[in-house]
């Protein structure tokens, strides 16, 4: 199974927007949408990562590793493979507000373990 595909697994979860998997902060390796005028591009991605890493580092608890932010309009789920990993990688994703939040953390993990696998 490639990047993509495995991507294309979060449309499972109802409220899915889009999702991203991004070598270091910025490098884009694949991307799925389930509708083309997502909200996420790889700008806001970069913006999402850093002050995810920032918040983790200024509450001294190192760095961030799996971020969830909620607001009224949405749900953004970041996980972060580790700076020290082999791969460092993140997987972004979007739901709408009324997602499932804890199917939507799950499913992101197991899908970002699955990415640890894959050589890119």
């Amino acid at each position: 199974m490639n990047e993509s595909e495995l991507l294309a697994r979060m449309a499972n979860v109802e409220g899915y927007l889009c999702c991203l998997l991004v070598k270091g902060e910025s490098d884009l390796i694949a991307s799925h949408y389930a509708e083309k005028q997502a909200p996420l591009s790889l700008v806001s991605t970069k913006a999402l990562i850093r002050n995810a890493h920032m918040a983790a580092r200024a509450g001294e608890i190192s760095t961030a590793n799996e971020t969830l932010v909620k607001s009224a309009y949405g749900i953004a789920i970041i996980y972060c493979s580790g700076e020290a990993s082999a791969r460092h990688f993140h997987l972004i994703a979007l739901f709408t507000a009324d997602a499932n939040q804890a199917l939507a953390k799950i499913t992101v993990k197991k899908i970002a373990q699955e990415c640890a696998a894959l050589e890119f």
